[in-house]
């Protein structure tokens, strides 16, 4: 499976579709908002799932607010839902 991780480079995203993508919403929840924004908003990376892990409080209030179509999982859940994804995903 193919998952991104950090800086979210266009040209890769798009030729290369991750399974999913992963936010860990207690490192820079602004951050990951603004990523999974631009992945929502692209016509190409629309249907990529995306996961938000750890969150609480706030952070995870505003991110449920703005995101309501992502997965928000425990970091204990987070391998059983990317092999449920990945299991989905459509083999290439």
């Amino acid at each position: 499976p193919r998952h991104v991780a950090g800086v979210v480079r266009d040209d890769q995203v798009r030729s290369r579709p991750p399974d999913a993508v992963v936010i860990y919403l207690r490192r820079l929840p602004s951050h990951g908002r603004e990523t999974a924004d631009y992945l929502q908003s692209t016509k190409a990376t629309r249907s990529i799932p995306i996961l938000f892990v750890d969150g609480e409080g706030e952070a995870l209030a505003k991110t449920k607010a703005r995101l309501p179509g992502a997965l928000y999982v425990t970091p204990a859940d987070l391998e059983r839902e990317l092999a449920q994804i990945h299991r989905s995903a459509p083999q290439v």
